[in-house]
């Protein structure tokens, strides 16, 4: 018996005794199908929740999802997520099995580490203070550092306006058409699409860094007044390294690919326990509105956990809109829950955004270069399935 499932076991034999303990933490957990986790060597767990009582039981299984034991125990530390092993075909099951463990995902994270489901009715928007804040306010630079700072710690999110302007804005949209003009299918260093004609668009590029005022952005003076609103621990990527300086191109009427983002959190690859917390700071190029495709948050999600989700989901949540406009900057948490809906509406420049990023120090925990690097594993022409697709075997 390996030492995993030794530990996987153990783990499981404890929590099936303590139930009770956890259904505090699936109060917004609305009921779910069955789920059965199981390795090879006859390690398995039934899992069942309807709204009001929560199991875990020990059983003798052929069916369900087959797991590597080690993938299962990255799970219950939160080094792994669903959305890896989907992509990296690390799961068997029969038709419909991933699905169920999409939806269990917040579950599990709540059984495993103590984190709560989130509810989109009622997140907790008071500050350290006992303030309630206004989830749709924005800032300037002009504004108290230590308000702007409570309102990312709570929300998970921070909107700043008139950062940047002028030939300086200018600049960088003919940077961002520069990099979008040497982007090719397969550099590995660029998301690729389709639109419903069938054509090839570019999602963004992975390597900004390669221009030297792009580069320079993480010792902008602006961009360093904003950073200091961070954790102490975190620090600014390496610009010149892959992933350093990323690109945003939002694009109309796709139908394949990552470009109309569902509800998800930059940790949903993995790595969790290691890189978070982690601050993406986006520079927006053009006015963010709905009919450009907006960036959208749930408020102090960072605190809890949701699930997969299409944005445009009759289920789905609405969420804050990232109210932006061209110069404009947000800063936010990788695990709050952000989605990129599909534009509403014809536009002459959809979102563009500059993405800087500050982590603190990690190594992958499989030896990787990047948790997001599985996206690519698969392909050979920077086309990136989208994670409806591939658990509904459409890909």
């Amino acid at each position: 018996m390996t030492d995993a499932i030794q530990q996987l076991q153990l783990l499981h034999q404890d929590l099936s005794s303590s139930t009770d303990e956890r259904l505090s933490l699936l109060a917004a957990q609305s009921p779910l199908p069955p789920l059965t986790l199981r390795c090879a060597n006859n390690c398995a767990y039934r899992f069942s929740y309807d709204g009001k009582q929560l199991a875990i039981a020990s059983v003798a299984a052929n069916d369900g999802i087959l797991i590597d034991p080690e993938d299962w125990l990255g799970l219950t530390q939160d080094m792994e997520a669903v959305p890896p092993l989907v992509y990296g075909n690390r799961l068997q099951c029969a038709a419909g099995e991933l699905n169920k463990l999409l939806a269990w995902e917040p579950a599990l994270r709540a059984i495993y580490r103590a984190i709560p489901v989130y509810d989109p009715n009622a997140p907790d928007l008071k500050d350290d203070t006992g303030t309630a804040l206004d989830p749709t306010a924005t800032y300037t630079l002009k504004d108290s550092p230590e308000a702007m700072r409570r309102v990312l710690n709570t929300l998970g999110y921070l909107v700043v306006h008139d950062v940047f302007a002028g030939d300086e804005l200018q600049r960088f949209r003919s940077y961002a058409q520069q990099l979008k003009a040497s982007a090719r299918e397969n550099d590995k260093q660029s998301w690729w699409g389709k639109n419903r004609k069938g054509e090839s668009v570019l999602c963004r590029t992975l390597n900004g860094g390669e221009i030297d005022e792009l580069a320079g952005l993480y010792d902008d003076p602006r961009i360093r007044q904003l950073a200091a609103l961070m954790p102490a621990e975190l620090k600014g990527a390496n610009p010149r390294e892959q992933d350093g300086v990323t690109v945003i191109f939002k694009n109309p009427d796709m139908s394949e690919g990552l470009s109309d983002l569902p509800w998800h959190r930059d940790c949903g690859m993995g790595g969790h326990a290691v890189m978070c917390p982690t601050v993406i700071i986006s520079i927006y190029l053009y006015d963010a509105t709905e009919e450009a495709g907006a960036l959208r948050f749930l408020p102090a999600s960072h605190k809890a956990s949701f699930g997969f989700l299409d944005a445009g989901d009759s289920k789905a949540p609405r969420g804050v809109r990232a109210d932006a406009r061209a110069g404009s900057v947000t800063l936010h948490y990788g695990d709050v829950m952000h989605a990129a809906p599909e534009p509403t509406g014809l536009c002459e420049h959809y979102r563009q955004s500059i993405l800087l990023t500050y982590q603190p120090a990690y190594q992958h925990h499989r030896g990787d270069r990047h948790y997001n690097d599985i996206l690519f594993n698969e392909r050979e022409d920077g086309q990136v399935p989208n994670m409806k697709s591939l658990v509904d075997g459409d890909d």
